[in-house]
């Protein structure tokens, strides 16, 4: 008998059998549609790993970019902190005491300064 392709084979195995065919045949039969079922299935649950595998990278790739952003966040909080701090000191400094009991003395070097700058100009 002449080798029969893979394709040729299993249409053979899987062609109807006549009422009374071997049982090794019959065996056959039924090994091979399980055989088959269970390669379906392998693909399935493949394809649903692929899915996932992917899902999985694109969330990595997402969390590597926001730690690579994260340095420039905690910068520019710092930065934040910095500049409430200051301002919050600079409100202290305009509403105390002292300040304003110097104000009159900085106006007048104000104006001082500009009417110096006044004569350098003529």
């Amino acid at each position: 008998m002449a080798p029969l392709s893979d394709a040729a084979g299993a249409a053979q195995l899987t062609a109807p059998r006549e009422p009374g065919a071997h049982p090794d045949a019959v065996a056959s039969e039924s090994a091979l549609r399980s055989l088959q079922h269970e390669l379906e299935l392998a693909g399935t649950r493949e394809a649903r790993v692929r899915h996932d595998n992917q899902r999985l990278a694109n969330t990595l790739e997402q969390a590597e970019r926001q730690l690579a952003y994260l340095p420039t966040l905690r910068e520019e909080a710092e930065v934040g902190r910095r500049t409430q701090g200051t301002a919050y000191r600079l409100q202290l400094l305009e509403h105390s005491l002292s300040w304003r009991v110097t104000r009159p003395m900085r106006s007048l070097s104000m104006e001082v300064r500009r009417v110096t700058e006044r004569l350098r100009r003529r």
